[in-house]
């Protein structure tokens, strides 16, 4: 049994990830996998600037988007999870307003019309996660980095997978790309949580397990010295830790 973060979850999460932002969590569910509640709430919590999801149905990427309730997010997950392949965004804004227009994922088209709607049917379909340099970077905040990098770039590669991928590997940052035959490819390091099987493109879902006194732990570089309780697990546990699950 671990315990996990609660208040310093997200500052942990930077700091093992040397510092790098988080910005966004890209969760790719496939059929069959369980999304625990816990993983749901930690995403939302750390990416709390709205959500949505796309799947493919019938040859065509369906994006349904602008959850800006974690309630909203977690129906529109459940009214599908269990006939397909998901690909789940939740957002912590960049640039550009924090509005549904704004929630991934997006279409690959230009048409600023359509990267703004809600629920749409396109080819492909694609989620971000990061910040890409020079797109985004005005007054308007009706677009942002992603919706200005698909306008004039990504839109470009509508029927060129290899090459929108070899694009997005030089841009950097993390992708998600669903096409209409259900194929899910990722650009960037992605991660795997291995008691669900569940990927993402940072770990700010998934649980974390505190070190035990065999392997200390150095929490100076934290929030100062927290109490040094251990538990009946030969955890550290300070006074705001919180166990999940059962003791």
């Amino acid at each position: 049994m671990g315990i996990y973060r609660n208040i310093y979850e997200k500052q942990l999460i930077n700091n093992e990830r040397k510092g790098e932002k988080t910005v966004c969590v890209i969760l790719i569910k496939r059929k069959g996998q369980k999304l625990p509640k816990s993983y749901l709430e930690r995403a939302f919590r750390s990416n709390p600037h709205g959500a949505g999801l796309m799947f493919c149905k019938k040859g065509r990427v369906e994006i349904h988007k602008g959850f800006m309730s974690l309630p909203d997010l977690a129906r529109a997950i459940a009214d599908v999870e269990a006939k397909h392949d998901l690909v789940i965004h939740l957002r912590f804004r960049s640039h550009g307003a924090i509005s549904p227009a704004l929630t991934h994922p997006f279409p690959l088209l230009a048409s600023r019309k359509w990267l703004a709607t809600l629920d749409l049917a396109c080819d492909i379909g694609i989620a971000h996660n990061g910040i890409i340099p020079g797109f985004g970077e005005t007054d308007d905040e009706s677009t942002s980095d992603t919706t200005d990098f698909i306008q004039v770039v990504g839109s470009k590669f509508n029927n060129n997978l290899p090459g929108l991928t070899q694009v997005l590997t030089a841009v950097g940052g993390k992708f998600a790309i669903m096409t209409q035959t259900g194929e899910i490819t990722t650009v960037g390091n992605f991660t795997k949580d291995p008691a669900t099987g569940l990927v993402a493109s940072n770990n700010c879902a998934f649980p974390i397990s505190l070190p035990t006194k065999k392997t200390g732990f150095d929490w100076s570089k934290y929030q100062g010295n927290p109490p040094k309780l251990w538990d009946k697990h030969d955890c550290l546990l300070p006074t705001d830790y919180v166990y999940e699950g059962k003791k």
